[in-house]
């Protein structure tokens, strides 16, 4: 480990050891990155309406696999210059070459019009997203906007922090909604198009500059230290009327705008599944099947600096250690509001490959809205949630006894 240094921006003359940040490697050589989604017949030319970037328009390389025989060849095209430069490798085509795990971006939809995002009378009475009190901190998009609408749900982003300032979903859990065409296939690989093999590519968004979100490799090249944590998780958006709709909205959802660096093992369902375990049980409790969900990090002037990569090179980025979660929904007709805030354990940042993840470094609390406000001086919600806040009612406290969380006073 680098010799330790301290920080010079400790809050309140507290000394930080700038040694317990994260530090990675060197760059890997180019045959140790991801697959990258080549171009398909379909999608839109590069510039056309609804097309975004792509691999030989932006300058990611598009990687290609050709088998012939017992050699398999790979193909890396990158832009620059007049024309595409193309770098040939070859390799010998054996069994176990093919049965590697590799990264494949899930099936996108790239006509972006189509997307309507969040619905704020979703629950049949208008409950709009938070208010942005501190518009400077907001990225904006290329047409002028700051929201980026997707399937079911929608993001702003933090300029700085390159992280998702806030998310809005809508939750539907109606079976019919769940499966709408029962002959088909509705998990993650059918959804995304995956084989048994491939693990989901995240990718970043078209419509926003480069400089205002983190790239996958940020999350592959962290010598293991975070996961890429779903802000709006999959299953909750992956709904509709229609088996593209759920295809849609599951792609959506591995846009790196959705992505927070978490803890390793503290956003995988096997290893406790915190982050869902809340609206699951809510969603059960309230015996209701739609809920709106509102979520994102807590920013803090004194959070944790890692050194890592992104597609650029060397960047050094600030990692949350806390989150909020506010859950809409309604029990009897009325409506209901719960609060939550959920703080992770750095300091073993970068965790060691042989280290057990310990489920109690996640602190989970109930809080009410007023509070949670106060804590979150860019954005303010709406009176609406503030007048179906359940922390002071028996509801509130038996939920929170019911999904083990602290409940403060």
């Amino acid at each position: 480990m680098a010799t330790p240094m301290i920080r010079s921006d400790a809050p309140k003359g507290e000394t930080i050891d700038e040694g317990s940040t994260g530090r990675l490697p060197p760059p890997p050589p180019p045959s140790e990155t991801p697959d990258y989604r080549p171009a398909v017949a379909g999608d839109p030319a590069p510039g056309a309406p609804g097309g975004g970037a792509t691999a030989a328009t932006s300058g990611v390389p598009q990687r290609v696999e050709v088998t012939a025989g017992a050699v398999r060849i790979e193909i890396v095209i990158t832009a620059g210059g007049p024309g595409p430069a193309v770098a040939v490798r070859g390799a010998p085509n054996d069994g176990a070459a093919r049965e590697t795990e590799k990264a494949v971006r899930p099936w996108t939809d790239p006509h972006y019009g189509n997307r309507k995002g969040y619905d704020p009378e979703f629950l049949n009475v208008a409950i709009p997203m938070p208010t942005i009190k501190t518009p400077s901190v907001v990225a904006k998009l290329e047409d002028g906007g700051h929201r980026l609408d997707y399937q079911n749900f929608s993001v702003v982003m933090h300029r700085e922090r390159r992280l998702c300032l806030i998310t809005a979903a809508n939750v539907d859990n109606a079976p019919r909604r769940r499966r709408p065409d029962p002959s088909r296939k509705y998990g993650r690989g059918p959804l995304g198009g995956l084989g048994e093999k491939d693990k989901e590519l995240w990718f970043t968004d078209p419509r926003l500059a480069e400089q205002f979100q983190l790239p996958d490799r940020f999350f592959t090249r962290d010598e293991g230290a975070f996961d890429r944590g779903h802000m709006v998780m999959r299953e909750s958006v992956c709904w509709g009327d229609s088996y593209l709709a759920l295809r849609r909205a599951n792609g959506d959802t591995y846009h790196t705008t959705n992505c927070t660096p978490q803890v390793a093992g503290f956003n995988q369902s096997s290893k406790g599944g915190r982050w869902g375990k809340l609206e699951n049980t809510l969603a059960r409790n309230l015996k209701q099947e739609r809920m709106v969900v509102f979520a994102g990090p807590i920013f803090g002037e004194d959070d944790w600096w890692f050194d890592g990569l992104d597609d650029a090179g060397a960047v050094r980025v600030q990692i949350p250690s806390r989150y909020w979660k506010v859950v809409v929904g309604r029990r009897d007709g009325a409506l209901v509001a719960f609060a939550f805030r959920l703080e992770q354990d750095l300091s073993a940042v970068p965790l060691d490959p042989e280290l057990d993840v310990d489920p109690d470094a996640w602190r989970e609390e109930l809080v009410s809205v007023e509070a949670l406000d106060a804590e979150l001086p860019q954005l303010g919600f709406p009176a609406v949630i503030e007048d179906a806040d359940q922390f002071d009612e028996e509801l509130g406290r038996a939920m929170a006894e019911e999904l083990g969380v602290v409940r403060p006073g």
